[in-house]
């Protein structure tokens, strides 16, 4: 059976994706985000299907979209037209939106038809640019992630046995799941990293600090899609696919050629869903310094919408905190590390000036 929803509630959520809404209508929505799983449910799916038919709009011209509407025709109104009774009258807001989901459903079916079977003539440089797009979603996308190597690296602290990567264009935090307990780290868009030791206190090390060992470990598990993504349309040389019968995708290789990335990325490997473009699975082969290749495998398990706090140490620490940034004490900055990303915790922070 559909699930039906309050008639306040669509029109909150037409008007939020249209861009004219109201400070109510943003609480309404939050509301139900937050109290109806269902609701969740329905608004993920209904900002990808808008996202893939707007990805779709600007790669074609309008006369080229079955059911879109001539630019000179002003759609589901009938404001200064003349009825039978010889009035003015607008089209009720309940038919209006009956037609909108009529007309977003069926263009939404014929593209997903399109793009579950793509064909050769697909560019890589055109599913990058929708790809990019789906990332300006208010959606945050969970990762589970599995890295593996030929040898163990020395300077690798223990893989916890569960790590999803949550990420929002080019931000990134890590949750780790231990048996005896859950904490959380992350880098700001200004660089640095920041890292829970317990519920109340918290560890900032800013950018001038950050050792090579810590900056190759957060370098693994970021997931900065749009610098990868600028990365991959300069530096790579880029290959498109389809995926299984079972499971409809795109499917995208670029390997980096000679020389060119930072971060010593050999190849990276994404899988798209066909309609929004979303990442799915990113598959990325990187060089360690002791010149042997690690894959890092990261697997959407969730998306939701995002949690802006959540991106900041304050928004991961109850009240009241301690944050122990580059004036705190170095050895209590060191123990925190130490704790969480195993011993030899002199490769992770650079000296600083205080004992």
């Amino acid at each position: 059976m559909k699930e039906a929803f309050p008639r306040e509630l669509l029109e909150a959520l037409s008007r939020y994706v249209e861009g004219i809404h109201s400070t109510e209508d943003i609480q309404l929505l939050e509301t139900n985000l937050q109290q109806n799983p269902a609701f969740r449910k329905f608004f993920v799916c209904y900002l990808n299907l808008d996202a893939g038919i707007a990805s779709q709009a600007a790669i074609e011209s309008p006369e080229q979209l079955p059911g879109t509407v001539p630019a000179d025709v002003v759609p589901f109104t009938t404001a200064g037209r003349a009825d039978k009774r010889g009035t003015d009258s607008t089209v009720p807001l309940r038919k209006w939106l009956s037609v909108a989901a009529i007309l977003l459903i069926t263009v939404g079916v014929v593209l997903v038809g399109m793009l579950s079977n793509p064909t050769k003539e697909i560019k890589a440089e055109q599913l990058l640019a929708e790809a990019q797009h789906a990332l300006t979603l208010p959606l945050e996308r969970g990762y589970r992630v599995e890295v593996t190597g030929t040898v163990a690296y020395q300077e690798d602290p223990p893989q916890p046995e569960q790590m999803i990567v949550w990420t929002h264009g080019n931000r990134f935090r890590v949750e780790v799941a231990n048996p005896t307990e859950k904490w959380a780290w992350g880098r700001e868009e200004d660089g640095s990293i920041w890292i829970v030791a317990n519920p109340n206190r918290g560890l900032k090390i800013n950018p001038d600090e950050i050792g090579p060992a810590l900056k190759r470990y957060s370098d693994r598990f970021a997931l900065d899609w749009t610098s990868l993504i600028s990365d991959l349309k300069q530096g790579a040389d880029l290959k498109v696919s389809s995926g299984t019968a079972q499971q409809k995708s795109i499917r995208l290789h670029g390997q980096f050629r000679s020389g060119y990335h930072r971060s010593l990325l050999v190849s990276v490997d994404l899988e798209l869903d066909p309609s929004s473009k979303a990442i799915r699975k990113a598959t990325m082969v990187r060089t360690r310094p002791d010149q042997q290749q690690e894959t890092s495998v990261f697997t959407l398990v969730e998306e939701r919408p995002i949690q802006e706090d959540r991106y900041h140490l304050e928004g991961n620490l109850v009240r009241p905190f301690e944050i122990l940034d580059g004036k705190a004490k170095t050895g209590r900055r060191r123990m925190i590390i130490g704790n969480r990303l195993g011993g030899g915790n002199h490769r992770w922070l650079l000296p600083g000036n205080n004992p």
